[in-house]
């Protein structure tokens, strides 16, 4: 009777919606798979891109010619990168320096506070310039601030690796601190 046509029932509708059930979240388990390994992909991906822009910004420095292969590769494994929005601080003129910075993107000044007037913008800084180098090779306080004027992409190394990789090769160079103020000096003109 009644329980042979609940049975008939179930059979008929409940075996292939538990099928399609099956089929379904089967198909959503291996579509999340595949999301995830394009999110892996995009990842590597961008580490790729980092690094390979990192290569042909410590390439372009030609204090840094000089390097081997090898230091150049570990130079460019110790490059971090920091993101700043328009208006951060990179760095705060005063404190400690404690890491060194190579600008990938966007823009950004260099800012000195002190004067008659308040502070006034040293240098624009842009794809390719390096700061930060001053206070770490004189273990001083920041002379400037730098300040992000663009959405800023920089490569940040830290003190101990810049000690050993860039600053042997930046006093072989002959960059003294007059050198390096000039620099800033012809920067704001």
């Amino acid at each position: 009777g009644l329980r042979g046509l609940v049975a008939v029932v179930l059979v008929a509708f409940g075996v292939p919606f538990a099928f399609g059930l099956g089929v379904k979240l089967y198909q959503l388990v291996g579509a999340a798979r595949g999301g995830v390994g394009w999110l892996r992909h995009q990842r590597e991906e961008a580490r790729a891109r980092l690094r390979y822009d990192a290569r042909a910004l410590v390439g372009a420095l030609r204090f840094l010619g000089r390097l081997t292969f090898a230091e150049r590769e570990a130079l460019v494994s110790a490059l971090t990168l920091e993101r700043y929005r328009a208006g951060d601080y990179v760095v705060r003129q005063g404190t400690r320096g404690r890491k060194f910075y190579l600008v990938r993107d966007g823009q950004a000044e260099v800012v000195q506070a002190g004067g008659p007037d308040g502070p006034h913008e040293l240098a624009r800084l842009r794809r390719g310039d390096t700061f930060g180098e001053l206070a770490l090779l004189y273990d001083q306080p920041r002379s400037a601030s730098v300040r992000a004027l663009t959405r800023l992409e920089v490569l940040a190394l830290d003190g101990p690796t810049f000690a050993t990789l860039i600053a042997p090769r930046l006093r072989e160079h002959g960059f003294t601190r007059e050198r390096l103020e000039a620099r800033s000096e012809l920067g704001r003109m």
